[in-house]
């Protein structure tokens, strides 16, 4: 008697599949995690694993920048840069999340997000908006175009550690405005 003749289909065992993969591909994404690294020792990448799966956030399918801060101005700015594909793709990943955690599950084990997966895929935004605020602040700061004495106050450590920058485009903005001589 075979097992199909009676309708009964024997399987071999599967292994199930790592809930976390300690063998990332380094490379795979541009915005991977820092921890992820070509030369690390398998005892470093079971570490690793240990302490991304601690993390929890991995077993409801969210990303590491999806968690951050909302109050914070530069993600703000970052967030309304994203295209609308990453904006559904991260609301698809929250609501999940949520969901998941109203009901005190976890996604099964395959469905866990990767260690090598796109965690820092706001980092372009965010380097941008960084950047664009920290120019207005120097402008701002180089052109003593300050909104009240709070505002003129707040600015003083960043003028501290930024003022070579600041003298510079003092220099710059003096060049630009002082008209040339006529002969």
């Amino acid at each position: 008697m075979s097992a199909t003749k009676w309708g009964v289909q024997v399987l071999s065992k599967v292994k199930p599949a790592r809930s976390v993969n300690i063998n990332w591909e380094v490379g795979k994404h541009r915005n991977q995690l820092e921890l992820i690294q070509e030369d690390a020792g398998k005892l470093e990448r079971n570490l690793q694993k240990i302490n991304y799966t601690a993390s929890e956030y991995c077993k409801v399918g969210l990303l590491h920048h999806d968690q951050l801060k909302e109050s914070d101005p530069v993600v703000q700015e970052a967030r309304k840069r994203m295209t609308d594909e990453e904006v559904q793709a991260r609301y698809f990943r929250v609501n999940r999340a949520l969901l998941m955690s109203a009901n005190h599950q976890i996604l099964p084990q395959d469905e866990w997000t990767p260690m090598d997966a796109d965690h820092n895929y706001l980092q372009e935004h965010l380097n941008d908006a960084r950047n664009e605020m920290k120019e207005k602040k120097l402008m701002k700061c180089a052109t003593l175009d300050f909104e009240d004495r709070q505002d003129r106050l707040l600015s003083i450590p960043f003028r501290f550690m930024n003022y070579i920058e600041i003298s510079r485009m003092r220099q710059k903005l003096k060049a630009q405005l002082v008209a040339p001589q006529l002969a």
